[in-house]
Order: structure tokens, then C-alpha cells, then sequence
């Protein structure tokens, strides 16, 4: 019954209206309910065809303009008849034109016991088809389980790697003990004093087991550098960043203000074109010569007398 009609009747009962009127409104609201009812159409269940969302009881019209199957169903679509919304086949099973389940492998109808023979090159190991040649949970026979990191070929299990004693090892690992044990280090870990450590990154093995960096430093890409701006390695310490210059010398390394072209001398380094004295400790820079430790320069025309050190 619509709006205007309730209130017609309404208003009938509070003014007293007589009860022929009163029905003929009741009823006449009634069947106009019912016929608002029958022009309305009624939703599509899955599995029927459908235009648009709204044609569905589920609201999803799919591909190719079919309502949406339920959780759990699978849409068949039958050669001569409508689509359905089935139970989906077992495994190796699909649907034929008839909405019937036939094996995927040739078409043929399952066995009594539902199964379906395995494709060429397979065998069924309890309910499923594998290939025994190749599968490492069956290889050579159903439940014969590969070991660890091992694969199947051929039917045979085998290490593609190298053992480790009696342990395959993974790709990129190495083993720690070299008499037969199975302590062994993943990838991209190495063995240091019976531990795994990264070479990369390890700051007490650097690049090589017991190679430690400095103080200061940090190990990075298996390679030693130091941790402050502007400062770069030098044998086994750090150049500060006002001398960043290293130079090899026969004494050990040393820094310098220098790019290039300085003398080792001493424990340092003296600037380009200087010479170091006899004492090993001094440096002396054109004009000035080395004499008994000293740094001398003679005037226009004389020479140094390495002798006595003086100018003739």
C-alpha cells in the first residue's frame, strides 16, 4: 500500500467513515502492493547470464557476462545447455562440453576409483601423478626421499654441489673442516677460527681471515677504510684529512701534505726536490745542502766542502 492510500484510510477511520468505504480502500491498496511486486524482476543466481552487476543476486557479473559463482565453485560452460556453477573437478580432471569431469590428459572418463592414468613419464605415488626421474620426495620410486640440498636425476639422487662429510652442501657454501667433518658455512659467509664470518664486512677479518682493521676504521666491500670525512688509509692507520697523502717509504708508510714527488726521510716525508741528509732525519730544500746534519748554502761562486762542511 502506497503513502496516499494509508492516509486516505486513516483518515476514513478518524472521521467515521463507513465500513464499505473503508475496505474498498484497504483492498484496493492491497492489490496495488501486489502489483508493484510483480513488475519488479527478480535477481540472477550464479552461473545465469547477465549485463550488468545489478542483474545478479551477488552483484558481479563476470566475463563473458555470466553472474559470479560462488566461493568454492567453478563455472562450467555446458556445449548446448546454460552455464553452471559446479563442485570443481579433482586434480588431472577438467570439465568437458557436457559438465562432466574427464581426465585433462586424453579426455577419457576417470576409473572406478576416480582416477585418471598419469601423463607419459609419470607414475602415481599415492593420489598424485610425478615424475620419478626427476621428482627429489620420489626419485626412482614413490617415497624415495633425496637428502638435504640433493636433487634427482635420472631416478638417482646426487649432490650437485660437493659433501661435506656426509652433508651436501647448499650452493655457494663452503666446508669449515677440511678432515672430513660436516661444520660447513652458507653463502656468503667464509670459515674463520671454526666460526662463519662475512669477509665483506667483518672488521676483525677483512677480506682475508685475520686481517683486522685499525682503529678508526671500518670494513667495507672486504677492503679496510676509515670512518672520518676526509681521511684515507694508509698501511694499517689513517691519514688525517689535513695530510691525506700516503707514501710507502722503507720504513713503514707515512702521510703527507704532498700529492706527489716527496722524499721518504726519517718517518716522514719531505717536500718535492728536497734531499734527505746522511742522518736519515733531516730534509734540506734547494739552495741548502746536507752537511754533518745541518742544511748549508754557499754564496755566488763558492761550493760546499763536504769535508769540513764550509764554503770554498
Amino acid at each position: 500500500m502506497d503513502d496516499r492510500r494509508f492516509d486516505a484510510l486513516v483518515r476514513g477511520l478518524a472521521g467515521g467513515a463507513s465500513r464499505r468505504r473503508l475496505l474498498g480502500t484497504l483492498v484496493g491498496g492491497l492489490l496495488a502492493s501486489v502489483g508493484q511486486r510483480a513488475d519488479a524482476k527478480p535477481c540472477r543466481k550464479p552461473g545465469h547470464w547477465c549485463t550488468a552487476d545489478t542483474q545478479c543476486c551477488n552483484g558481479a557479473c563476470e566475463e563473458p557476462g555470466i553472474c559470479r559463482c560462488d566461493p568454492g565453485e567453478e563455472l562450467c560452460l555446458h556445449d548446448k545447455g546454460a552455464p553452471r556453477c559446479l563442485t570443481p573437478c579433482p586434480e588431472g580432471q577438467v570439465f568437458d562440453g557436457k559438465c562432466t569431469c574427464v581426465c585433462a590428459e586424453d579426455g577419457s572418463r576417470p576409473a572406478v576409483d576416480g582416477m585418471c592414468p598419469c601423463p607419459a613419464g609419470q607414475e602415481r605415488c599415492f593420489g598424485g601423478c610425478v615424475d620419478i626421474l626427476s621428482n627429489p620426495d620420489n626419485c626412482g620410486a614413490c617415497v624415495n626421499f633425496c637428502g638435504l640440498n640433493q636433487i634427482c636425476t635420472g631416478g638417482v639422487c646426487s649432490c650437485p654441489t660437493s659433501f661435506c662429510g656426509d652433508l651436501c652442501l647448499e650452493a655457494g657454501a663452503v666446508c669449515c673442516d677440511d678432515s672430513g667433518g660436516s661444520s660447513f658455512c652458507p653463502a656468503p659467509f667464509s670459515c674463520c677460527g671454526g666460526g662463519c664470518v662475512d669477509l665483506q664486512s667483518s672488521s676483525s677479518d677483512c677480506g682475508a681471515c685475520g686481517n683486522a682493521c685499525g682503529a678508526g676504521q671500518e670494513c667495507v666491500g672486504g677492503t679496510c677504510v676509515c670512518t672520518g670525512a676526509g681521511e684515507t688509509i694508509c698501511g694499517g692507520f689513517c691519514c688525517p684529512a689535513a695530510a691525506p697523502y700516503c707514501y710507502t717509504c722503507s720504513f713503514g708508510s707515512a702521510c703527507s701534505v704532498f700529492p706527489s714527488g716527496g722524499v721518504c726521510c726519517g718517518t716522514g716525508v719531505c717536500a718535492p726536490g728536497s734531499t734527505c741528509c746522511d742522518d736519515g732525519a733531516t730534509c734540506c730544500a734547494p739552495p741548502f745542502e746536507c752537511c754533518g746534519g745541518d742544511c748549508l748554502a754557499c754564496g755566488v761562486g763558492l761550493t760546499l766542502d763536504p769535508l769540513t762542511c764550509s764554503c770554498v
